[in-house]
Protein backbone atom coordinates (compact mmCIF):
# COMPACT_ATOMS: atom_id res chain seq x y z
CA UNK A 1 0.00 0.00 0.00
CA UNK A 2 1.72 3.03 -0.67
CA UNK A 3 1.52 6.71 1.42
CA UNK A 4 -1.11 9.14 0.83
CA UNK A 5 -0.63 12.68 1.27
CA UNK A 6 -3.57 14.38 3.58
CA UNK A 7 -4.21 16.86 0.37
CA UNK A 8 -4.69 13.54 -2.01
CA UNK A 9 -7.01 11.90 0.65
CA UNK A 10 -8.71 15.13 1.41
CA UNK A 11 -8.90 16.61 -2.42
CA UNK A 12 -12.25 18.86 -1.31
CA UNK A 13 -11.24 20.26 1.73
CA UNK A 14 -12.47 23.18 3.69
CA UNK A 15 -12.41 25.22 7.33
CA UNK A 16 -15.03 25.62 9.95
CA UNK A 17 -15.36 28.70 11.29
CA UNK A 18 -17.66 29.74 13.60
CA UNK A 19 -20.11 27.32 12.52
CA UNK A 20 -19.93 28.04 8.85
CA UNK A 21 -17.89 26.19 5.82
CA UNK A 22 -15.23 28.25 4.66
CA UNK A 23 -12.79 26.65 1.56
CA UNK A 24 -9.10 27.14 2.73
CA UNK A 25 -9.20 29.80 5.32
CA UNK A 26 -8.47 30.36 8.87
CA UNK A 27 -8.35 27.57 11.93
CA UNK A 28 -10.47 24.60 12.46
CA UNK A 29 -10.62 21.47 10.68
CA UNK A 30 -10.87 19.67 7.20
CA UNK A 31 -13.19 17.15 6.05
CA UNK A 32 -14.24 15.61 3.14
CA UNK A 33 -17.44 14.06 1.63
CA UNK A 34 -17.18 11.04 2.94
CA UNK A 35 -17.67 12.07 6.18
CA UNK A 36 -14.57 11.68 7.50
CA UNK A 37 -12.83 14.72 9.43
CA UNK A 38 -9.36 15.50 10.14
CA UNK A 39 -8.53 18.32 12.42
CA UNK A 40 -5.60 20.34 11.45
CA UNK A 41 -4.01 23.99 11.97
CA UNK A 42 -4.30 26.09 9.12
CA UNK A 43 -1.60 28.77 7.98
CA UNK A 44 -3.42 31.49 9.74
CA UNK A 45 -3.24 30.05 13.74
CA UNK A 46 -1.53 31.90 15.78
CA UNK A 47 1.26 29.41 16.28
CA UNK A 48 2.23 29.01 12.83
CA UNK A 49 1.81 32.67 11.51
CA UNK A 50 4.05 34.13 14.22
CA UNK A 51 6.96 31.33 14.24
CA UNK A 52 6.51 30.09 17.66
CA UNK A 53 8.16 27.01 19.31
CA UNK A 54 6.30 24.47 20.82
CA UNK A 55 7.29 23.39 23.82
CA UNK A 56 4.60 20.31 24.32
CA UNK A 57 0.98 19.16 23.13
CA UNK A 58 -1.04 17.30 25.52
CA UNK A 59 -4.29 15.27 25.20
CA UNK A 60 -5.23 15.00 29.04
CA UNK A 61 -8.15 17.50 28.87
CA UNK A 62 -9.01 17.28 32.41
CA UNK A 63 -8.14 15.15 35.53
CA UNK A 64 -10.90 12.78 34.39
CA UNK A 65 -10.99 12.66 30.50
CA UNK A 66 -7.58 12.01 28.11
CA UNK A 67 -8.00 11.94 24.39
CA UNK A 68 -5.37 9.39 24.25
CA UNK A 69 -7.70 6.76 26.72
CA UNK A 70 -9.81 6.82 23.42
CA UNK A 71 -10.53 3.19 22.78
CA UNK A 72 -13.02 1.75 19.40
CA UNK A 73 -13.82 -1.08 18.28
CA UNK A 74 -16.11 -2.98 15.80
CA UNK A 75 -18.13 -1.69 12.79
CA UNK A 76 -20.08 0.62 15.08
CA UNK A 77 -16.64 2.09 16.40
CA UNK A 78 -18.08 1.58 19.92
CA UNK A 79 -16.30 3.07 22.66
CA UNK A 80 -15.32 6.18 20.41
CA UNK A 81 -15.67 9.38 22.41
CA UNK A 82 -18.21 11.92 21.27
CA UNK A 83 -17.29 15.38 20.55
CA UNK A 84 -19.35 18.40 20.41
CA UNK A 85 -17.86 21.58 18.69
CA UNK A 86 -16.56 23.07 21.57
CA UNK A 87 -14.66 20.35 22.84
CA UNK A 88 -11.16 20.56 23.04
CA UNK A 89 -8.79 17.98 21.43
CA UNK A 90 -5.30 19.19 22.85
CA UNK A 91 -3.72 21.73 24.29
CA UNK A 92 -0.45 23.53 22.67
CA UNK A 93 2.00 25.03 25.24
CA UNK A 94 4.54 27.18 23.40
CA UNK A 95 7.94 27.86 24.66
CA UNK A 96 6.85 31.76 25.57
CA UNK A 97 4.38 30.25 27.66
CA UNK A 98 1.12 30.99 25.20
CA UNK A 99 -1.28 27.99 25.52
CA UNK A 100 -3.73 27.32 23.09
CA UNK A 101 -6.72 24.88 23.03
CA UNK A 102 -7.17 23.22 20.20
CA UNK A 103 -11.17 22.29 19.37
CA UNK A 104 -12.69 19.61 17.62
CA UNK A 105 -14.88 22.28 15.69
CA UNK A 106 -17.82 19.25 14.17
CA UNK A 107 -19.68 16.87 15.81
CA UNK A 108 -18.85 13.29 15.75
CA UNK A 109 -16.91 10.86 17.02
CA UNK A 110 -13.61 10.35 17.92
CA UNK A 111 -11.68 7.64 15.84
CA UNK A 112 -7.56 8.16 16.81
CA UNK A 113 -5.51 10.80 18.25
CA UNK A 114 -1.84 11.46 16.04
CA UNK A 115 0.28 10.56 18.94
CA UNK A 116 3.52 11.17 16.79
CA UNK A 117 3.23 14.90 17.73
CA UNK A 118 3.49 14.09 21.74
CA UNK A 119 7.06 12.95 20.83
CA UNK A 120 8.00 15.42 18.03
CA UNK A 121 4.99 18.67 18.03
CA UNK A 122 7.31 20.39 15.02
CA UNK A 123 5.59 17.87 12.78
CA UNK A 124 2.13 20.65 13.46
CA UNK A 125 4.16 23.44 12.05
CA UNK A 126 6.81 20.96 9.42
CA UNK A 127 3.72 19.37 8.14
CA UNK A 128 0.42 21.37 8.00
CA UNK A 129 -1.42 19.00 5.24
CA UNK A 130 0.13 15.72 6.15
CA UNK A 131 1.65 14.42 9.18
CA UNK A 132 0.75 17.30 11.01
CA UNK A 133 -2.76 16.68 12.01
CA UNK A 134 -4.22 16.84 15.42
Amino acid sequence: MEDHTLSQLLPQAYYIIGGRIVPYNNTGSIFAPCRICVITLAGSHPVLQSGKTIKSISYQISTNCSRLQNKVSGKFKRGAQFLTELAPLCKIYCSDGEEYTISSCVRGRLMEVNENILHKPSILQEKVKGAGEV
